[in-house]
């Protein structure tokens, strides 16, 4: 939708945390592309960096095995504004337009800057996206990216 190739680092289950983290290696190579969306998730999502690569990432399906998850979802206000961290960060890692979109209606009131991304169809797990939303979403942010571009 925007004549040009794209690359989706979605992680599914993952973490704001996580995003930074790819951000700051793709930036570390030098990849300048002509621009990055982030979809944002909820902010009380962690992802447990371990030795060798080992990635954990946990969130409320999982917050009774992993303690770090279950701090952030009782104090909301630290997932809230470590987010708001790592959105001006990745922000300023790249050479390029960034735009940056939420799921969380709750997050949006809290960090106004970032648009919020409605669902109106379902997967069939009934939790995820469905198609008609997917497309949805792709029409929109690609319609900002040509015409900011």
């Amino acid at each position: 939708m925007v004549n040009a190739p794209v690359v989706n680092l979605g992680v599914s289950g993952s973490s704001p945390m996580l995003a930074w983290v790819n951000t700051t290696k793709l930036c570390k190579l030098e990849i300048i592309p002509k621009a990055v969306v982030y979809i944002w998730t909820y902010p009380e999502r962690v992802t447990v960096l371990g030795k060798n690569g080992m990635v954990i990432n946990s969130g409320a399906w999982n917050a009774e095995l992993e303690p770090l998850s279950r701090g952030w979802i009782y104090h909301d206000s630290h997932g809230l504004e470590y987010l708001r961290q790592l959105i001006d960060s990745c922000s300023q890692q790249w050479k390029c337009p960034s735009y940056h979109y939420t799921i969380c209606k709750n997050t949006q009131e809290h960090i106004p800057e970032l648009e919020f991304l409605d669902k109106f169809d379902y997967a069939r797990d009934r939790q995820h996206i469905g198609i008609e939303t997917a497309k949805q979403w792709a029409s929109v942010i690609s319609s900002k990216i040509r015409n900011d571009l």
